[in-house]
């Protein structure tokens, strides 16, 4: 930038700005601006490249039945994956139109109109960094843990995510609001200070806004933010572990019911079949030297051994099989427990 380019006609229009200390001051401020602005480009590029990716990948999701109907609740994770997307798609929008609501101003316009027009899209900057909880975290806050419910239920595993995710997106917003008060700030003091040393006949009024140097309070923020996130992880990972050591033992599968030799085969004969649990995914239950096997699609096929004639459990997974027999002696559905979660999967062969 050379403002000995513009010319006489800036010069007279703006001669309140044309003493050399305030040229040199308003040459200063624009550079900031212009780099402020860059910056402001940049960062709307980024996360517009990647509320698409993320558009994509959970749009993708939603085509594709048979991973969705993994899920323990699909229509919970398939709102969690919308609220995403409908997420990302503002997050663009309220980008896009922040920072084109007021558009960039010329080098060759009156210093005042070039310096209340940077003030009014700093001060817009710093708002959109501030308000970023609502409009940028809340919609994925809920969608992401719409998603860990779908797989969880209510378990302690969903209170840990839960938790590891609150602790990640109030570290993202603390960042922004740090980036606010910091830089934004010390922008918007530059200017402001700008615009009211016009008022003054002869020089700037008072000192120019000393430039801060924020380092060591960036430091400090990183420091506080790792460790923090760090104690809610290992936290988590003990928690969890402790909780699961106690949930095994609760839930250690008994010996095996003895079943009658001479009505073991009528049982299980009864029970094969296919059940649909979804739209494409079938329990297939087989039996093998006397042993009845289950198969989930796209999953190996499993043993599961008997509690009683109708209910009967995996020893690879904490989850049970309860077969629904009606009063002549046909299984009409079988209903699967896991997780908190019970499922029913009609008979379909």
């Amino acid at each position: 930038m050379n403002f000995d380019q513009l010319g006489a006609p800036w010069r007279d229009e703006n001669e309140a700005a044309s003493a050399s200390q305030r040229l040199e001051q308003h040459v200063a401020t624009a550079r900031s601006a212009e780099r402020f602005t860059a910056q402001v480009f940049r960062r709307d590029v980024i996360e517009t490249l990647a509320g698409l990716l993320v558009i994509g990948a959970f749009g993708s999701y939603l085509l594709d039945r048979e991973l969705l109907a993994r899920f323990g609740m699909p229509a919970v994770a398939a709102a969690g994956m919308i609220v995403n997307i409908l997420g990302a798609l503002y997050v663009i929008y309220r980008l896009h139109r922040t920072r084109l609501s007021t558009p960039a101003s010329r080098l060759d316009a009156p210093v005042r109109e070039f310096i209340d027009n940077e003030i009014v899209r700093t001060e817009n900057q710093i708002a959109l960094l501030k308000s970023v909880h609502w409009w940028y975290l809340g919609p994925f806050y809920v969608g992401v843990n719409l998603i860990y419910f779908s797989v969880e239920g209510f378990c302690a595993g969903f209170f840990v995510a839960l938790a590891a995710v609150t602790v990640l997106f109030a570290f993202i917003n603390a960042l922004n609001r740090f980036a606010a008060s910091t830089a934004m700030t010390d922008l918007r003091n530059q200017l402001v200070w700008q615009r009211d040393s016009l008022d003054s006949e002869t020089a700037p009024v008072g000192e120019a806004p000393e430039k801060l140097d924020h380092s060591k309070a960036g430091k400090r923020f990183v420091f506080r933010w790792f460790f923090a996130c760090l104690g809610v992880g290992l936290g988590g990972i003990v928690l969890l572990w402790a909780l699961d050591t106690l949930e095994a033992e609760r839930l250690k599968p008994p010996a095996p019911v003895a079943v009658l030799p001479a009505i073991l085969p009528e049982v299980l004969e009864r029970y094969i079949g296919k059940y649909r649990l979804a739209p494409g995914v079938e329990f297939t239950f087989t039996t093998s030297d006397g042993q009845l096997m289950v198969g989930l699609t796209g999953q190996p096929t499993h043993p599961v051994f008997p509690r009683s004639e109708t209910e009967w459990y995996y020893k690879v997974v904490v989850a049970t099989l309860t077969f629904q027999v009606n009063e002549q002696g046909e299984c009409t559905a079988v209903e699967l427990f896991q997780n908190g979660i019970r499922q029913t999967a009609k008979r379909v062969e």
